[in-house]
């Protein structure tokens, strides 16, 4: 059995700000610094068999931080970074209405198929994330692997695993839930995929008054 242990990276200026982020490449803040020690120390005494994460600097970061305690090998993958948001990265979701108010108005008419320019459409992204996971099972069978990447990240494989579950024939975009800077979300696959638990967050709970953040665009 697959077991995965999935980590949202820690807070950068920009998930403060909430700004598209994307692809870009934004480090952690001091409080991200801080979620990161916290989700290290709840996953010190786990045993994980590989270590990936995105290849962005904050997914990056918190990963180095939570191999502290393991010192694993660590596969930075571009499969795993966030979906890319072409012009509105660096935008909030005003900001990204009033420069581009005609792609805004398109981009949510279809949020599934509409691809920003220079990004990627919502649907390419759940592609991307489902081929990486589907990868993974095969060659993690009855292992235990750590990830750390981010919050879109979880949202597109469980739009994957939901769709592949109902018999789309292409997949479909869940919004289920919302995940907070370094949560913890657990599954497994066994012939199928199971959900353990979402956003635990027990760990983080002397820091939550210092900020929250949800969500994929922050």
């Amino acid at each position: 059995m697959l077991h995965i242990y999935f980590v949202r990276h820690g807070q950068t200026d920009w998930n403060q700000l909430r700004r598209f982020q994307g692809q870009q490449d934004v480090p952690l803040n001091e409080l991200g610094r801080r979620q990161a020690e916290a989700i290290a120390g709840r996953l010190k005494g786990a045993r994980f068999d590989a270590l990936y994460a995105s290849d962005l600097s904050r997914a990056g970061q918190t990963a180095e931080i939570v191999n502290e305690h393991h010192g694993l090998p660590m596969a930075r993958d571009v499969q795993l970074r966030e979906r890319s948001f072409g012009c509105f990265e660096g935008h909030t979701i005003e900001e990204s209405r009033q420069k581009y108010p005609e792609l805004r108005a398109a981009y949510e008419r279809d949020s599934l198929n509409f691809r920003i320019p220079g990004g990627e459409s919502r649907l390419e992204f759940i592609r991307r994330v489902g081929a990486f996971f589907e990868g993974l099972r095969e060659k993690h069978a009855d292992q235990t692997v750590a990830i750390v990447a981010h919050g879109g990240v979880l949202g597109a494989l469980f739009s994957h695993i939901i769709s592949h579950k109902l018999g789309f024939s292409s997949p479909q975009f869940v919004p289920l839930f919302s995940v907070e800077n370094c949560s913890l979300s657990q599954l497994q696959h066994d012939e199928r995929w199971l959900v353990i638990s979402l956003n635990e967050t027990e760990h983080l709970r002397e820091l939550v008054s210092q900020g929250r953040v949800v969500g994929e665009y922050a």
